[in-house]
C-alpha cells in the first residue's frame, strides 16, 4: 500500500509530520509492502493563495495513494480523499516513521 505523508522537511523517514496538510513543505510517499519510501517531493503549491489542500489531496489521488497520514485537511481536501477511497489518518506530531509505526495496522486492513 502506497501512503501519502505530509511532512514538513527532507529528513526520510525522520521527516517530522507537518503542521497543516497542504502546507507541509514535502510530500512522502511510502510503501508498506517494500517498508520503503518511494519519493519525497518538494510541495510546489505550499504558497499559493488558495486551493492548496485540493491540489495535494489530487495529487495523493494522482500517485495512487490508498493512505494519506498528517494534520487534519480541509473540509474540500478531505472530500476529494474520500472520493477517491483514501484512507486519512490523522497526526500532528512526531516522524514519518514513528507514524508508520503508530498506523501500521490500520494500513494492513
Amino acid at each position: 500500500m502506497k501512503v501519502f505523508i505530509a511532512v514538513d522537511n527532507n529528513n526520510g523517514m525522520d521527516s517530522l509530520v507537518g503542521e497543516r496538510f497542504g502546507r507541509a513543505g514535502y510530500f512522502l510517499i511510502y510503501d508498506t509492502v517494500g517498508d520503503a519510501i518511494v519519493s519525497i517531493e518538494k510541495n510546489a503549491y505550499q504558497n499559493d493563495a488558495q486551493g492548496v489542500g485540493i491540489k495535494i489531496a489530487t495529487l495523493a489521488v494522482e500517485k495512487g495513494c490508498s493512505a494519506a497520514i498528517g494534520p487534519q485537511p480541509g473540509p474540500k481536501a478531505e472530500e476529494v480523499l474520500a472520493n477517491a477511497g483514501i484512507k486519512m489518518l490523522i497526526a500532528d506530531k512526531g516522524t514519518a516513521r514513528e507514524a508508520i509505526q503508530h498506523f501500521r495496522p490500520q494500513l494492513e486492513t
